[in-house]
């Protein structure tokens, strides 16, 4: 084979090599924008794999030692569980600064754990707006770009993917060190910024329709350095510095951002120096070698005579309680504790912590509406008792004591059960994630055996009718009606997820949909000239058409009204007396919040919903200066004389 041959396969074989590599990494950055884009369950917010749960301690008790049972109430976390949609959806929104000016060159990337792997998936353009096409249930979305992150962002719903905002702050990089009273490094410490809530108040958002970006804490380096990249640098920012046996500090930004700067942490003399003492015993008098003592986020383990000794965590809550947990005994729980600690300014007398008898269970099977088993449904307890409110991951007595999860899924029978119970009764919470039904039945006592839950006949409404009107009784059309439903409850706040179910709405405002969820679940009405709308399915008839009134928006003009040195906000009211948002269009986008920078333009049109009657004047932001009546009229442009 001749030298010149040689050479020329060997470049066609290279050639093609590269080729293959390039379309390889193609297809791997396509694939890690589609995953990134697709919703995944965060196991750290769940005790074990899938534990539900969240409790504010409640309770007083007296410092005399007893055999203490379960005793907790209060209120549940849950994850909701999401479900992929099957089919791309176009994604929009816009990126406004805090001033709801349009920030152009911004990344858009998924929320995630590590910003780091989040793909690009868009870039605002010069009016801030951005597009993409996305195949997830829900999307949380944050923007990047060279001097601003994200403060908060709405979530998009895969049932209305409607456009959106995302706020981004000015961000900057801190450096600095943190020391003791003496300056030697503390090397335990953790950093975070905490950015001040007062801008979000002048944008129209739905906190539940919205969600922060990660706030994510840094630990200091083994000298006590840190550096924080992407810190929220906006007035009234703060540092927030952690460290077990140091009282907690909030420092507010240097003033000069590249300053280097020394946070000093002084010992918490009250709380990390004090400890307390005492045994863990068993019901029958011995010693209960194999418990575990825990008091907020402190935790240890006894000795061969029961004997403990534990230091005290920061930042001691009332409720907190102190708690022996032995595998398969009921736990003892002191509730209180942090109470009886703060108001003991000496040496607290030993503690003697008695353990119940063996730990129970709930034993049973759920049936569907049709007294079929109902594979596969999540079960969970609503009221577990849990060891440190808001710590993460959360952990509770039960999962502890039977070392897993709380929450489980019924088998191919229907059957199910949860253990680690103490001797009270527990409320449960059943999500049939097949018909998207939540059921929450009366209080079990633990120890029951063979329950029944059944699903009732008429969870489900085959088929629902109606309209979507206006004020007028007018029909509207192209608007989406949607169902969410209830999946859990985390900390007194309801945990919703998308249903699966909507429809539009024809040119007469009628709907229908079909198995819908008839019970812990919201009718949702959105739609482009609207303003959204929910209402509890439950206070619907749904066996009869039912009529959705909706306020559309309206539009309107001021003349006779030049703001003093562009000072001067505008604001609307209902006939209740509520703020509205009102939204205001100019060359660079739309933006909305319930106070809106007065324009000098006499030409810029404003909206707001048609149930406003009044305008209101301020100057400055938070002082009225006067009102004016308003009346509006859907499809035409209002002219307010001032």
């Amino acid at each position: 084979m001749s030298s010149n041959r040689r050479t020329t396969l060997v470049l066609l074989a290279l050639a093609a090599l590269l080729t293959g590599i390039g379309v390889w990494f193609g297809q791997r950055e396509e694939a890690a924008r589609e995953e990134a884009a697709a919703p995944t369950l965060n196991p750290s917010a769940l005790e074990g794999e899938s534990d539900k749960l969240a409790l504010t301690e409640s309770g007083e008790t007296t410092r005399t030692p007893a055999t203490i049972r379960a005793d907790a109430s209060g209120s549940t976390a849950t994850e909701d569980v999401p479900s992929l949609a099957g089919h791309a959806a176009r994604v929009s929104g816009t990126v406004l600064d805090i001033t709801g000016k349009p920030v152009a060159g911004a990344v858009i990337t998924v929320d995630t754990s590590d910003p780091s792997i989040a793909p690009q998936l868009a870039v605002s353009g010069a009016d801030g707006a951005f597009e993409f096409d996305a195949r997830s249930h829900q999307l949380n979305l944050i923007a990047s770009a060279d001097g601003w992150c994200t403060l908060r962002a709405q979530v998009w719903p895969s049932h209305a993917l409607e456009s959106g905002i995302i706020i981004v702050a000015p961000c900057t990089t801190l450096m600095g060190e943190v020391v003791d009273a003496k300056g030697v490094p503390i090397p335990n410490a953790t950093i975070a910024v905490q950015p001040p809530s007062y801008p979000l108040a002048t944008f129209s958002l739905t906190w539940d329709q919205t969600a922060p970006a990660q706030r994510r804490s840094q630990s200091v380096d083994a000298r006590g350095r840190f550096t924080l990249d992407r810190a929220i640098c906006m007035p009234g920012s703060s540092m927030v510095v952690n460290c077990a046996d140091y009282i907690e500090r909030t420092v507010e930004l240097p003033y000069n951002l590249s300053a280097f700067v020394r946070i000093v942490l002084e010992k918490d003399a009250g709380v990390g120096d004090r400890f307390v003492v005492g045994e863990v015993l068993r019901p029958n008098g011995e010693f209960a070698t194999r418990a575990t003592v825990r008091f907020g986020d402190c935790v240890t383990t006894v000795g061969a005579r029961g004997e403990f000794r534990l230091t005290f965590p920061r930042g001691l809550l009332d409720g907190l309680p102190i708690i022996a947990i032995e595998a398969n005994s009921q736990a003892a729980i002191l509730p209180g504790f942090g109470k009886i600690v703060r108001e003991t300014p000496g040496d607290l007398s030993p503690l003697r912590l008695v353990l119940g008898g063996q730990s129970l269970s709930i034993q049973g099977r759920v049936l569907d509406p049709n007294g079929r088993p109902c594979a596969g449904c999540h079960v969970g307890l609503l009221d577990p008792t849990v060891v440190m409110p808001g710590a993460r991951p959360r952990r509770t007595v039960e999962g502890l004591t039977s070392g897993t999860p709380t929450a489980v899924k019924t088998d191919a029978l229907g059957q199910f059960e949860i253990g680690g119970l103490s001797d009270r009764e527990y409320h449960l919470e059943i999500f049939d994630e097949r018909t998207t039904v939540m059921l929450e039945p009366e209080a079990i006592r633990a120890g029951a055996r063979e329950v029944v839950l059944s699903f009732p006949r008429d969870s489900i409404v085959p088929v629902v009718t109606g309209r979507v009107i206006g004020r007028d009784g007018v029909g509207i059309g192209r608007a989406s009606v949607y169902v969410t439903v209830l999946t859990g409850r985390a900390e007194g706040v309801r945990v919703q997820r998308d249903a699966g179910v909507s429809a539009p709405t024809a040119s007469d405002g009628s709907f229908r949909m079909d198995n819908i969820p008839r019970r812990l679940a919201t009718l949702n009405v959105r739609g482009k000239g609207l303003v959204s709308k929910s209402l509890e399915i439950g206070t619907l008839d749904l066996d009869q058409p039912i009529n959705l009134t909706v306020d559309r928006v309206c539009s309107f003009r001021i003349e006779g009204l030049a703001p003093a040195n562009g000072q001067a906000w505008l604001g609307a009211l209902d006939a209740q007396k509520e703020s509205l948002s009102i939204s205001v269009t100019t060359r660079n986008g739309t933006r909305g919040s319930k106070r809106t920078e007065l324009s000098a333009d006499s030409s810029t049109l404003y909206s707001v919903g048609e149930s406003a009657v009044e305008l209101v004047l301020y100057s400055p932001l938070d002082s009225e200066v006067t009102r004016r009546p308003l009346q509006l009229v859907p499809g035409q442009i209002t002219v307010v004389h001032w």
